[in-house]
């Protein structure tokens, strides 16, 4: 399809993920959902196919969320970026620096310095290493203040 010039869309996506999974190749079904972000930008869709893998019984890992955290920081939509952040958080998956990275990203550009600087002192509770997270905050803020 690709090698015709022709581009996938989320119908496309859509129908792959839900052939791996009748097949129960969960692990390639999950590979799909950082594809449809990156290349269709379809947060809602993106959304709908991680419930339906969760349906199914396929957890997302750290990846998938930083997947889906990164798609909605990059189209400005960040209480739904908080949501997920949030739900990962409640199933026990834990953050990594880079999940607080685009965390703080997303608050930044949506102006919440406050909101980013609590979130800067969760990764500082839960970092190894405060030169690390303040580092990280640094480089987030980007000189905007505090």
């Amino acid at each position: 399809m690709i090698e015709r010039g022709i581009e996938p869309d989320v119908v496309t996506y859509s129908c792959i993920v839900d052939a791996l999974c009748k097949v129960r190749a969960m692990d390639k079904a999950e590979l799909i959902l950082p594809v449809m972000v990156d290349k269709v930008g379809k947060m809602d869709e993106a959304t709908r196919v991680l419930d339906s893998l969760l349906l199914i019984g396929l957890e997302p890992d750290i990846v998938t969320y930083n997947t889906l955290l990164s798609g909605y920081c990059k189209t400005g939509r960040i209480d739904n970026e908080l949501s997920i952040f949030w739900e990962m958080s409640l199933k026990g998956v834990k953050p990594t620096t880079v999940t607080y990275s685009v965390i703080l990203d997303g608050l930044f550009q949506a102006g919440r310095i406050v909101a980013a600087k609590e979130k800067f002192q969760e990764l500082i509770e839960n970092a190894g290493s405060i030169q690390e997270a303040n580092d990280l905050f640094a480089s987030r803020a980007g000189g905007r203040g505090s």
